[in-house]
């Protein structure tokens, strides 16, 4: 098997779908906060993550900036 085989297999194994059991399913959803929070908490932790993931690069750049000024207050403190 050369290496070319052996990553183009690996890859297109990645592309199967897989059964997943619904207690299994039950269990993420709530390790991921469902069940826990009320619904109205849960939309808008999925809109904020959405709004994240799409809008990421000026999430980070705050971030950046944050801790900029974190730094300068910490080291000048």
């Amino acid at each position: 098997m050369n290496l070319t085989n052996f990553f183009f297999g690996s890859f297109s194994m990645q592309g199967q779908p897989v059964d997943v059991p619904e207690y299994f399913r039950d269990k993420v959803n709530f390790l991921q906060g469902n069940g826990t929070y009320e619904e109205g908490m849960m939309h808008f932790l999925k809109q904020m993550k959405n709004t994240i993931w799409t809008h990421y690069d000026a999430f980070i750049a705050d971030a950046q900036a944050l801790c900029a000024i974190f730094m300068l207050v910490f080291f000048c403190h």
